[in-house]
């Protein structure tokens, strides 16, 4: 159980800081191949739910 709990925990850390860096350092729009032709970190942003549903219906996830 612990062992779980620390993969989260350093899973939630990655994500969060990755997040930080990309915000702070990349223009929107902009890719960045970490593995060409494989994967390319790019900067988008979902203004909606998973996927980009309900883009624009912010009233709808916060109630």
């Amino acid at each position: 159980m612990i062992r779980l709990a620390i993969v989260m925990g350093v899973t939630l850390f990655l994500d969060y800081y990755t997040k930080l860096i990309v915000i702070n350092k990349m223009a929107l729009g902009e890719s960045i191949p970490v593995w060409p032709g494989v994967f390319h970190l790019t900067y988008i942003q979902n203004p909606g739910a998973a996927f980009g549903m309900l883009a624009g219906k912010t009233w709808f996830l916060l109630q």
